[in-house]
């Protein structure tokens, strides 16, 4: 796998499509695959959002500002990331596409703010089914929160700058 395979692997788990949760109902629902696809897109379209995933003893964090995507991983320094936003958006129909099981279930607050969580399972050819939940915001449709037993990931959209 090159570094940017690699780089763009890991900007996936941004769209919520790479962890593990075990015990969710295996229904698959068409109406809230397509709500987190949606969502997912949303963000990729926001004007900025800053994205902080922790992993494997690691973090992948990821800006968009100004249109530009920047990344970093771990303690490296920032660096324009290695794809594009067209990239990410394709990687969302393909995420999609892994989906086996989705579900709504209560809403949360995260970070005051109301929001719908997604119970999902995605197929992984590697790790086979991995679960996870996602909250996305009520009032505007944003993902705010992904967690898993390997991935916990944060999102915020305010006050967001380039690194670089």
């Amino acid at each position: 796998m090159t570094a940017t395979d690699c780089s763009l692997s890991r900007a996936l788990l941004v769209l919520g499509a790479a962890s593990a949760l075990p015990g969710f109902a295996h229904a698959l629902d068409a109406a809230c695959v397509k709500a987190l696809s949606q969502a997912n897109l949303k963000q990729i379209d926001a004007p900025a959002f800053q994205s902080v995933k922790r992993f494997s003893g690691t973090s992948l964090e990821v800006i968009k500002a100004g249109g530009k995507l920047y990344q970093r991983m771990g303690g490296e320094p920032w660096a324009v990331a290695p794809y594009s936003l067209q990239e990410l958006r394709n990687a969302v129909a393909v995420a999609e596409k892994t989906i086996v099981s989705c579900e709504r279930g209560g809403v949360e607050a995260v970070d005051g703010k109301p929001a719908q969580v997604f119970k999902f399972s995605v197929r992984d050819p590697v790790a086979g089914t991995i679960a996870a939940r996602a909250w996305v915001g009520t009032q505007d449709g944003l993902p705010y929160r992904e967690d898993s037993a390997a991935v916990k990931a944060t999102t915020s959209y305010g006050n967001i700058k380039a690194p670089m």
